[in-house]
């Protein structure tokens, strides 16, 4: 047992020796030769450790005009052996290792073909007791793809056991020590200061401890409100603090006790083991601090287990990080934007520590502790959600675009041919701007870039690095004239028929598209696509058919001069009408109740205003929500009030962008109360854009509400229903992103359109 420490650093010494000796090109190579160990790749050097991604990786596996795909290597055990299922009389050797490959192999990046991938990915359980440095080194260079140096490749290194510090240490330290001298990155949780390669390892975060997997990150993440909580800090992680650092906070303590508590008497997390989880003291005591101070103890490494667990708890605990220290790397920082979630303080301030939190607004607490929130739940909460962001940022490394949000299918129930809707042959629609040919929206062009120009808003904004998207509303109008002649159509702003004949504003021409949800109302139904016979720009109907039945085979369908597009459901639900299909080509899309009742005016009026305020939802009939004191609750209103927070989708325009969002970005839980309640579609989609944009919705003009009948808001349980969706919405956003408005839009028209019995608000 004595012999074998020095049996296993004989590696290490020689490529140390070879190190030293290769500027002697001759001697090295014959050295490499004779020992069979392969020599330093080129982009490597004695002094420094400068692998990047234009030096070390072959961008010829990765062609733009493809798919990105990676290439998973079987899992093996210790002996390099196949890892057996855990169902099998031999338990499986990496048994924390085989939840992470479970999820790589379920990435639908993944290709079991190893000649069409772009990157090679191995996972390496590195702290069972076989697994020595020299044992995976070896097991790695005898991977199938691994070409002497690893290019292309990444080695996913995973830990579970609770080993010593010292014992983990030594064996990171080696292990990445050994990669330094390869092009093969590395992904992990603790990396020394010589041997990290920045921009080409990776530090990720470990998700192992009492991260619930089995409920959803809204279930267990505290809320957003109160914004300040009792303490203005605390600290993370007591027992390993140095005693001139906690001599600090115990001075700060002391001169305000009533804002900050520094607790070292917690000795649950032993300084000699890496910990999986807080104490209930301490998970307390961080739910009630507003910062949550962490101590980087030593420059040597960039990143640790103990600092990115007591990161990770942070924000799941909802606290602010406050990272006192320096040369710490966040995971991920490549793309993250860390400056939005945690704090950095250095060392030497720690004694102003008070004055630098109190110099924070609320509003600032506010953002910090809604990006944290917001950055936990779409990267850290799972297993499967490090995997897909570490699968993205190699693909964006790399400059390949994502696949797209998928669109639904959307087969015609009634053929076109036996539905009215070609186009009028006449006079007054062939001279009339308004009444052209049905055309789609362009389609998003520039996808590339999600990977350079909009690179930040997507992982740090938007929060939708993992999909592209066909239509955005983010994208800024050009200048007027970028095509040498007006945006507008006109030579000039102009009042009367020169206005009322173009679209005008400043985006290029464009159409909407109508989605009617419609359920056994078929009188009522047939009069809605009546009315909307002339109406302005208008490309086709979707008619969203929930009806258990199929139409009556004696439906007269109107001829209203546009296509009319019905698609059958197979389930009665509110959710339906939200859903991205591959039939709407337009970017705006304005939905509708089978029984409401608005002008071809009216809706060409909405079209024009929401144009202006495309990320937006912009309607005709405005409700409001309201904090019930006594009941300590939201409650919704739809009385007349001269201020605004939601648009009911009964009469409204919005992008068809949110539609991918509603369908597979918001949470599930949301759909899932809609589908339970039949009930709140329009609410959930108005938490979901005024989160996104933190903006409140556009009401048009200052008239009453839209006619209905049969509405469902004669319902005794309606108003009921929709105040608990309000309040289980807020808690699964951890806040109620809804906002006020006060302001109403009254378009500038040749014929007013409006009605004349109108509710003045002054």
């Amino acid at each position: 047992n004595s012999v074998v420490p020095y049996l296993v650093s004989i590696p290490f010494i020689i490529q140390e020796y070879l190190a030293w000796t290769r500027t002697l090109d001759e001697g090295q190579t014959l050295w490499s030769h004779f020992l069979g160990i392969h020599p330093l790749p080129n982009c490597l050097s004695n002094e420094t450790i400068d692998c990047s991604i234009e030096r070390c990786f072959d961008f010829s596996k990765c062609p733009l005009s493809i798919s990105f795909k990676f290439y998973l290597y079987p899992l093996e055990d210790s002996n390099g052996l196949p890892a057996k299922a855990e169902n099998t009389s031999t338990p499986l050797k990496v048994p924390s290792a085989k939840s992470l490959h479970d999820a790589l192999s379920q990435n639908e990046y993944k290709t079991g073909n190893p000649t069409e991938a772009c990157v090679y990915i191995a996972v390496i359980e590195i702290c069972d007791d076989n697994s020595s440095t020299t044992n995976i080194t070896l097991r790695l260079q005898k991977l199938p793809h691994w070409s002497h140096t690893g290019q292309n490749h990444l080695i996913w290194i995973h830990c579970k056991a609770q080993l010593p510090n010292k014992v983990y240490e030594d064996k990171i330290s080696a292990f990445n020590f050994n990669q330094a001298m390869t092009e093969a990155m590395t992904i992990g949780t603790l990396f020394e200061q010589n041997y990290f390669r920045r921009h080409f390892d990776m530090v990720a975060i470990s998700i192992e401890g009492d991260i619930s997997k089995t409920v959803e990150p809204w279930e267990y993440l505290p809320p957003l409100i109160p914004i300040r909580r009792k303490y203005l800090a605390t600290n993370v992680g007591a027992p390993s603090l140095p005693s001139s650092v906690e001599s600090a906070l115990l001075q700060i303590q002391k001169q305000e006790p009533s804002l900050y508590l520094f607790d070292f008497s917690d000795k649950s997390t032993k300084i000699n083991k890496r910990p999986n989880k807080f104490s209930k003291v301490q998970s307390q005591l961080i739910l009630s601090s507003t910062f949550a101070i962490i101590i980087i103890e030593s420059n040597n490494y960039v990143s640790d287990n103990l600092v990115l667990f007591k990161l990770l708890h942070t924000l799941k605990h909802g606290s602010i990080p406050v990272v006192v220290g320096s040369n710490f790397e966040p995971p991920f920082s490549e793309v993250l934007d860390w400056s939005k979630i945690i704090v950095s303080l250095p060392l030497s301030r720690l004694p102003e520590l008070s004055n630098f939190l109190r110099s924070f607004s609320t509003e600032d607490i506010f953002e910090f502790r809604k990006n944290g929130r917001t950055v936990f739940d779409k990267y850290f909460s799972s297993t499967e959600k490090v995997v897909d962001t570490v699968v993205a940022i190699m693909r964006t490394r790399v400059g390949m675009i994502p696949v797209s949000f998928k669109e639904t299918a959307s087969p015609e129930l009634i053929p076109s041919q036996n539905i009215p809707g070609k186009i009028k042959k006449n006079e007054s629609r062939e001279n009339s701007e308004h009444f052209q040919p049905p055309f789609r929206s362009p389609r998003f062009s520039s996808i590339f870039a999600m990977t350079s120009l909009h690179k930040y808003e997507y992982w740090n904004s938007y929060y939708v690095p993992f999909k592209s998207l066909p239509f955005t509303v983010w994208k800024q109008p050009l200048p007027g004239n970028y095509l040498g002649k007006n945006v507008s159509g006109i030579e000039r702003p102009a009042p009367g028929f020169g206005f009322s004949k173009a679209l005008s504003g400043n985006y290029y021409e464009e159409q909407f598209t109508v989605v009617v949800l419609t359920y056994q109302r078929e009188k009522s139904f047939v009069e809605l696509l009546k009315r909307l016979s002339g109406t302005p720009f208008l490309n086709k109907i979707i008619v969203v058919w929930n009806s258990p039945d199929l139409p009556s085979t004696d439906l007269k369908w109107p001829d209203i001069g546009v296509k009319i597009h019905v698609i059958k459901m197979e389930t009665n639900s509110l959710n339906n009408r939200l859903l991205p299909f591959d039939a709407i080509e337009t970017e705006a899309i304005f939905s509708l109740d089978d029984d409401t009742v608005l002008s071809p005016e009216q809706i060409f009026a909405g079209f024009r205003i929401w144009r202006e305020n495309r990320e937006r939802i912009v309607g005709f009939s405005n409700s409001y929500h309201f904090w019930n004191s006594g009941q300590k609750q939201w409650h919704f209103e739809t009385e007349p009030s001269c201020e605004t927070s939601l648009i009911l989708l009964d009469a409204a325009f919005f992008h068809k962008m949110y539609l991918y969002l509603y369908t597979y970005e918001m949470p599930e839980g949301i759909r899932e109360k809609v589908d339970s309640l039949i009930n709140c579609e329009d609410i959930a989609l108005n938490f979901l854009v005024s989160h996104v944009t933190r903006k409140p919705p556009i009401k048009v003009s200052s008239e009453k509400r839209p006619m209905c009948k049969n509405c469902l808001s004669g319902r005794d349980d309606y108003f009921r229903e929709r105040n608990d969706c309000i309040n289980l919405f807020t808690k699964i956003y951890g806040y109620t992103p809804l906002l006020y408005t006060q302001f109403r839009a009254e378009p500038h028209t040749q014929k007013k359109p409006f009605l004349k019995d109108m509710q003045q608000c002054i």
